[in-house]
């Protein structure tokens, strides 16, 4: 029995060798306040990378992607739900009313409104936005409690 020991461990060299390979490429902190109190979610992280260590690369990615230990590191943890009517492209058609002639389509969003949404994020008081950005007035009002687009949340 004793010899039967070393030989199955020797199988399982190379799966760990190589779950530590890409664990040193697929990160995951343990210095995130939440993966420090709970230890196991790093270990089962790991078990993630021996699971698929050998396995397809874009499998290895999705089960990385969502896992919750990478959830919590990258912080997508707690985010919104995405705006479906935000990421919408006009329809493409004879007609249409923001069709300026010769295929050419009149913006929906000003390029202002996302620099305010920026801007707002990067900590410029909103009462200065007028300044950072001379047009803003016309697509957003400075003094109003919603951000410009909302795709950033404080």
């Amino acid at each position: 029995m004793a010899a039967v020991a070393p030989a199955r461990t020797r199988r399982k060299r190379p799966r760990q060798r190589v779950a530590l390979a890409l664990s040193e490429i697929l990160v995951v902190s343990d210095e995130v306040d939440t993966l420090v109190v709970y230890p196991h979610a790093l270990s089962n992280y790991y078990d993630t990378l021996l699971t698929h260590a050998f396995g397809n690369y874009r499998d290895l990615l999705r089960a990385v992607t969502l896992h919750p230990a990478m959830g919590v590191y990258l912080s997508h943890v707690n985010n919104a739900k995405a705006n479906p009517a935000a990421n919408t492209y006009p329809e493409i058609k004879p007609g249409n009313p923001l069709d300026v002639g010769r295929g050419i389509y009149a913006p929906t969003t000003a390029v202002d409104e996302y620099f305010a949404e920026l801007a707002l994020w990067f900590g410029v008081p909103a009462s200065e936005l007028g300044s950072v950005l001379p047009n803003v007035a016309r697509f957003y009002s400075p003094g109003s409690p919603e951000l410009p687009l909302g795709f950033l949340r404080a």
